[in-house]
């Protein structure tokens, strides 16, 4: 276990030094407008893009190589409908 403790302790020496030095400065809001919100927001964003990804594996006909900007709108307010979705599908598997 020894050597197992040292990998783990040298890969979360790297990971710290990674994350500490922030967001990287070439991020735009066009390239990922997530990075410019408030935590609310992104959360709210994730959930659906949980509930996109589940339709995606249900009925896969919007399916897109390449999602640009604003693809996935942002979940700005709990009342959503993709945010809804989400959370509905995620107390529904749990």
């Amino acid at each position: 276990y020894a050597l197992l403790a040292l990998v783990l302790a040298e890969f979360l020496k790297l990971y710290v030094a990674v994350v500490r030095s922030g967001p990287p400065l070439f991020t735009t809001y066009l390239d990922n407008p997530l990075a410019h919100e408030d935590t609310l927001v992104r959360v709210l964003t994730a959930v659906k893009v949980f509930a996109l990804a589940v339709r995606q594996c249900v009925l896969p006909a919007w399916m897109s190589a390449d999602y640009g900007f604003d693809a996935i709108p942002l979940a700005l307010s709990p009342a959503d409908p993709g945010y809804l979705a989400g959370f509905v599908l995620a107390i529904a598997l749990v």
